[in-house]
């Protein structure tokens, strides 16, 4: 297999090797590398073992820890409903969430919790993030008691939730600096897919129709091969240019942007071929792929397309405001991300490339092709986020996974119905749309 050799400025050399699941190995020879290539191999060491996107080993369980995944896969037939199941009565989901929480308590007594810490302690970072994958299926789980979601589960405040769930996951957290209630990409997403056969290895929908386990299958294979496709082409490209400005080389940053927006080409046209209704169904999406990726207790967030790596960089490489319209340096509302992401996602707006544009022209040419590829792809995803978060649900209130539930209160605007609702979020997109430039 061959590697693809880039050298640097300063000729320390990057392989790229690609692996049996298509992800990309980073090896570094880190002689005189700039901050932002520090902080990129740091985040793909750290956080991905030296691959990315992160790979789970799924094969390795402890013997402590085998009911836990044993468990995660009996999960879904007993949680989810077909279609032809969703109620609206709230006395038939109360027994249903009831139901399935005594299930899985009674499940989780045959655990031997003596050594179940101790040997998390002891695992290989793939293996953590298995275990990682696994509690965290479990805890949303048993936080919604029954997919699709409904409305009595929304409006809970609070989940106690079983101590054999809750004390090796807080534990898991801080070996992963995760910082949410909720599951991440990194958990739910990334870690929750296997790389060979680009299959979930832990699903709510294996007990139904193949177009409702398409839908939440590609839900997440969509941003798990984003960053697929991202690590050579742009994270390391952009990397380089970023250290290439600290150092003064205006024409290999001009050159390697010229790479960054060639290779973000890829990327946003995998969404827009695959972003289809063979794959991701409108009528499944919000009860069998978006809803239980949610979370809404103590008003926290679930997980998010916003919280996609790939997005946060383009936005930092053109110093757009953050989602969340704070200060960057203010890491609130960032609580999904771990920190080593963090950092890298921190050095390339740290280098603020767009700084020497009035100067050099060539660079501001390359900043305006970013500006518009993502600008492209933002436009052209509003009317499919109209498509897809329209869709009737009865059985829940409004709801988006990131954002929890959507109230006048929070938002500022009317959202009493599915067509409000909408409107909203994509008034949202729509001024996000208008940051762009």
């Amino acid at each position: 297999m061959l590697s693809r050799i880039f050298h640097f400025v300063n000729h320390s050399v990057l392989a790229l090797l690609p692996t049996a699941g298509f992800s990309y190995q980073l090896a570094a020879k880190k002689l005189e590398a700039g901050p932002t290539l520090r902080a990129l191999q740091k985040m793909v060491d750290d956080l991905g073992d030296g691959q990315w996107p992160p790979v789970a080993d799924h094969s390795g369980w402890p013997e402590v820890h085998m009911p836990y995944h044993d468990l995660a896969m009996r999960t879904g037939p007993r949680l989810t409903v077909t279609p032809d199941q969703v109620s609206t009565d709230d006395v038939v989901n109360a027994e249903r969430i009831g139901s399935f929480r005594k299930w899985m308590e009674e499940e989780l007594t045959c655990i031997e919790m003596d050594g179940v810490e101790e040997a998390i302690s002891q695992m290989q970072l793939r293996q953590k993030y298995a275990m990682a994958a696994c509690l965290g299926f479990l805890r949303h789980a048993y936080r919604w008691g029954t997919v699709p979601i409904v409305k009595l589960a929304q409006d809970e405040e609070h989940v106690d939730f079983p101590d054999a769930i809750e004390g090796p996951y807080t534990l898991i957290r801080e070996y992963l600096t995760l910082h949410c209630e909720s599951g991440c990409m990194y958990t739910l997403f990334y870690c929750n897919m296997d790389p060979k056969t680009e299959q979930l290895v832990y699903s709510t929908t294996r007990n139904q129709m193949k177009e409702i386990q398409e839908t939440e299958r590609w839900n997440v294979l969509l941003l798990y091969k984003i960053e697929q496709l991202a690590i050579d082409r742009v994270y390391t490209n952009l990397a380089r240019a970023c250290d290439a400005a600290t150092k003064g080389d205006i024409r290999q940053v001009i050159r390697l942007l010229h790479l960054v927006n060639e290779g973000t080409k890829p990327a946003y046209r995998f969404i827009f071929n695959n972003l289809k209704e063979h794959n991701v169904s409108s009528k499944w999406w919000l009860p069998y792929g978006q809803g239980f990726y949610g979370w809404t207790l103590h008003n926290r967030d679930g997980i998010s397309g916003n919280q996609t790596l790939f997005i946060r960089v383009m936005d930092s490489l053109l110093n757009l405001p953050t989602n969340e319209g704070k200060a960057f340096a203010d890491k609130a509302g960032t609580e999904h991300v771990p920190d080593a992401d963090w950092n890298f996602v921190s050095a390339i707006r740290a280098a603020n490339l767009r700084q020497y544009a009035d100067k050099y022209p060539e660079l501001d040419a390359e900043i305006q092709e970013a500006v518009k590829q993502l600008r492209l792809w933002r436009m052209a995803h509003i009317p499919k986020a109209r498509k897809y978060e329209s869709a009737p649900a009865p059985e829940r209130k409004m709801m988006t996974a990131g954002n929890s539930l959507i109230t006048e209160v929070k938002f500022g605007t009317p959202t009493e119905t599915i067509s409000q609702m909408a409107q909203m979020f994509v008034a949202r997109l729509q001024r996000r749309l208008e940051q762009t430039r």
